[in-house]
């Protein structure tokens, strides 16, 4: 879309003669409408970026722990791929558990495994 010289928003100030006056009293609702910039409250946003940003450090170093964790038991002798198994079963309710343990043995017996 082309701007139109005739209408931008440095000429209209000249064309309406109005000079920003810094004494003039600004109501409390537009004085928060200024601090926001197309609609977004800016300091906000950049406050949730920020803190993301932070989060998504300590999640990369949280990962890095995870993973020294497993290869130390990967160095003890441990399978790190039954291990993994074990923790998602701990995660699980023990009911769901047993109907999953009860249905894998029905595939299992139906399939002579």
């Amino acid at each position: 879309m082309e701007n139109n010289t005739n209408y931008s928003d440095s000429r209209i100030g000249k064309v309406l003669n109005i000079k920003d006056d810094a004494a003039e009293p600004v109501m409390e609702c537009v004085k928060e409408k200024d601090k926001e910039l197309g609609g977004i409250a800016v300091e906000r946003l950049s406050s949730a970026i920020l803190r993301i940003e932070a989060l998504e450090e300590e999640k990369k170093k949280i990962a890095k722990r995870f993973r020294d964790v497993f290869s130390e038991a990967k160095g003890s002798g441990f399978d790190v791929k039954i291990m993994r198994a074990v923790l998602k079963l701990r995660k699980m309710y023990i009911k769901d558990r047993y109907d999953r343990d009860v249905l894998l043995e029905a595939y299992r017996s139906a399939l002579q495994v």
